[in-house]
């Protein structure tokens, strides 16, 4: 991967990025099929490798973590959308290689292995289905990385019990029965962001999930197309007023300027409420008061 950047002498040297996924290898007489899951990885993934290409700053800064993953969690919506699917679906035996599998389904050929809207439709209805546990499960991880970052003495450091911490903040925040202390396990032990340089920086992918909502709710949701009565091609605008400027500018400021207002973090958890109904205990995760001794605090909170 390189990063563009001008030199001195005004040229433009051009970005260059590739996307490695860990698919499964087409057979002899089996191509590779990809799962739902595996479609959103990749949207993740290419939004982005598109973000990098399409970079046009002078200088090859890297984007700030608050920002880094909002691109990418925005194409992820689009994997949801049924006009989408219906497009990118197919049933493999109708490409010419495979057209003489003999397990071939008939009824495929008669909608030319086009996926039915009727099916991409009820992929759509799922798209929120366990999205609030999903998402408090990871409000609880952001939580922990802040609370570990949060000790002030070299001494604190040595002397915390990470897994008193791990699993009262795990305890607070979901909506489970609460179990023995014995049965909550060393959940902090197969985290692995802890040993990714995640550094304090884990809240991002929380607050990154409500701002991508947020943007394509606005701005793409009734339009996956990015095509609008007027014309104009919102897509078209994502990448010349927000991805083409790179770091070069307040990334916040961009957000804003493109989507016209101040940028909510209630979208997505009304969305959700919207879709399904929420138990209120789950509802709590919003502020939970803590220390970084792992115990449950009235007097502070992160």
């Amino acid at each position: 991967m390189r990063k563009t950047f001008t030199d001195s002498h005004g040229g433009r040297y051009y970005p260059v990025s590739a996307l490695i996924l860990p698919f499964q290898m087409p057979g002899q007489n089996r191509p590779s099929l990809l799962q739902h899951r595996d479609v959103k990885i990749m949207f993740h993934e290419l939004g982005h490798a598109v973000h990098h290409l399409v970079d046009r700053t002078c200088y090859g800064i890297s984007h700030s973590r608050d920002y880094a993953e909002i691109p990418s969690r925005l194409l992820e919506h689009l994997i949801w959308q049924p006009e989408v699917l219906v497009k990118l679906g197919m049933h493999y035996s109708v490409l010419s290689q495979y057209s003489q599998d003999e397990g071939f389904d008939k009824k495929v050929e008669m909608t030319e292995g086009k996926l039915p809207l009727s099916m991409a439709q009820d992929v759509y209805h799922t798209k929120l289905l366990g999205e609030a546990q999903g998402m408090i499960t990871q409000l609880s991880s952001a939580l922990f990385d802040l609370a570990l970052y949060t000790t002030s003495t070299k001494g604190e450091k040595l002397h915390l019990d990470t897994t008193a911490l791990w699993n009262n903040i795990k305890r607070a925040v979901l909506p489970y029965d609460r179990v023995d202390e014995e049965d909550l396990g060393f959940g902090q032990a197969e985290w692995s962001p802890a040993f990714r340089n995640t550094d304090a920086g884990y809240y991002t992918y929380v607050q990154s999930t409500a701002y991508a909502a947020d943007l394509f709710a606005s701005k793409f949701s009734a339009n996956p197309f990015g095509k609008c009565a007027d014309s104009s091609d919102e897509w078209k605008r994502w990448r010349r007023q927000v991805l083409e400027r790179g770091s070069g500018q307040s990334e916040l400021a961009l957000l804003e300027s493109f989507s016209g207002r101040k940028m909510s973090v209630k979208t997505a958890p009304r969305l959700i409420a919207a879709s399904q109904k929420i138990d209120s205990s789950a509802k709590k995760a919003a502020h939970i008061p803590l220390n970084t001794t792992g115990v449950v605090s009235n007097k502070r909170s992160i």
